[in-house]
């Protein structure tokens, strides 16, 4: 088939733009991917694909926050002159595996899900694969020393956000009672201890560090933290905030984070309306002292036949 009478500067331009390779434009329109290549070279003078693409800001936050936690930028061989994303979730996150395959959709391969043959794992993995991209090299060699992941804190005081911050939490945090937990024992204590000081001094989040190397979200913070990811976390993901909005009074709190741990107005306003019906009852319970009297004697003539032990008075019991 002559190239000449299918492919044309106007079609390859769209499809080019539209992201497509070389093999995929050639697979598209049913020619060899060869033809495609020199044409591209030669013809339109334009670079391969795989060195021009790049992130855009909000892909580099999430990037940034999920390489962190459950994401990898690697070399699929060392021959490789391109790193590529890859990501790995359980089948039961389907939702937050789509929704991260979306965000770096134009830097993707393929994804599918698979039977895991780990000794240390049943049941299936949803696997996202990335291109072999120049882009993405940049991340490998910020986040790796020797193809050991790392924490790089002087790269994350200038680019680390909340966005990052709520796809960590996403990919590693958990719910722990009123508050959450970040695990990522993976990285070194050190590194850990120069995280948790980062997020103090970059969202006033505090965190310790348990024995095992989880981070454990002070109860105090837990309401900035709150405020910092709440826009951000996917549907799916939302019960993993539920214990920490079971513990706020009411939206007042979510919403005004210099509140801290004090009473909403609205609480106030309860308290004074309780205080006030206690006072209307006064009366009440003052008609009835003698009746609580004549009850605290029968108690006490019980306490001496059963030989001064002592007994709970009865619930509610007031005098």
């Amino acid at each position: 088939m002559n190239c000449k009478n299918i492919l044309t500067k106007e079609l390859y331009i769209r499809l080019y733009n539209k992201g497509l390779t070389d093999k995929e434009i050639a697979n598209k329109i049913g020619m060899n991917s060869s033809h495609i290549s020199r044409y591209r070279k030669n013809k339109l003078n334009l670079p391969l694909l795989r060195d021009i693409i790049d992130l855009n800001k909000y892909q580099e936050e999430v990037l940034i926050g999920t390489l962190l936690g459950d994401s990898s930028v690697r070399f699929v061989h060392p021959k490789m002159k391109n790193s590529n994303l890859t990501f790995v979730h359980s089948p039961k996150n389907r939702g937050y595996f789509t929704t991260k395959y979306n965000i770096f959709k134009n830097v993707m391969s393929s994804c599918g899900e698979y039977i895991c043959r780990s000794k240390f794992v049943e049941g299936n993995k949803l696997v996202a694969t990335g291109r072999a991209l120049k882009c993405m090299n940049k991340y490998q060699s910020i986040f790796y020393i020797n193809n050991i992941k790392i924490i790089p804190i002087e790269y994350l005081r200038e680019n680390f956000t909340n966005i990052s911050l709520a796809y960590l939490f996403m990919d590693d945090g958990n719910r722990n009672g009123k508050t959450i937990n970040l695990n990522m024992q993976s990285f070194t204590l050190n590194e850990l201890k120069d995280f948790v000081s980062f997020l103090k001094n970059k969202f006033d989040v505090e965190f310790n560090i348990k024995k095992d190397k989880t981070l454990y979200l002070r109860y105090r913070s837990r309401i900035n933290f709150y405020n910092l990811v709440k826009d951000h976390i996917i549907d799916e993901m939302q019960y993993k905030l539920s214990g920490i909005r079971s513990s706020l009074n009411s939206v007042n709190c979510l919403e005004h984070p210099e509140m801290g741990n004090q009473q909403p107005s609205s609480c106030s306003d309860t308290e004074k309306g309780s205080t006030t019906s206690s006072e209307s009852q006064v009366d009440n319970n003052s008609t009835t002292k003698a009746e609580q009297l004549s009850v605290l004697d029968e108690i006490y003539k019980a306490t001496l036949l059963i030989g001064d032990r002592f007994i709970r008075p009865p619930r509610g019991f007031k005098i």
